[in-house]
């Protein structure tokens, strides 16, 4: 967020988590737009006695689409978490080194986010830090091609 702070008038800030809240309702990818249900109306008992291919390829399904929606809510998670972290690095910059708008070197964002991401594979999924460091840049090269070109922003990638 830029530094927009304005002496004259005091405005309360809203919380972290209902920013974090506001910032996902505007970012979170949809991708087909709908709910999926698992269709049950075909299951019948006969079905898990014997052959059990409507009922197996039915979890399969819900599998594929519980991992899928699983993986970018918590990717959505990710993206907002290093968002913020990004702004807050910037906003503890001097004052002089904001008001010449030069960028977060990259590798001081790629540290940034790689503890971002680490602590949310703990937190969410309960991830050691040997669990993590297997996926840890993928997952923070996958959130850095999320954010959008700017001026005030160092090369991602």
């Amino acid at each position: 967020c830029p530094n927009t702070r304005n002496y004259t008038s005091v405005q309360p800030q809203p919380t972290q988590s209902a920013q974090r809240a506001e910032w996902l309702m505007k970012h979170r990818r949809h991708v087909q737009g709908r709910t999926r249900s698992i269709a049950s109306g075909n299951a019948k008992k006969s079905n898990a006695n014997g052959t059990s291919n409507l009922i197996s390829k039915e979890v399969r399904q819900f599998l594929k689409l519980f991992t899928r929606e699983v993986c970018m809510t918590f990717m959505d998670e990710g993206f907002a978490a290093c968002a913020m972290r990004r702004e807050r690095a910037r906003a503890e910059q001097p004052q002089e080194v904001q008001a010449r708008g030069v960028p977060l070197p990259a590798d001081v964002l790629d540290s940034l986010y790689s503890q971002v991401v680490t602590q949310l594979l703990f937190q969410i999924l309960g991830w050691t830090e040997k669990e993590a460091s297997r996926v840890l840049q993928t997952v923070v090269r996958q959130i850095k091609r999320c954010f959008p070109p700017s001026p005030n922003l160092s090369p991602q990638m």
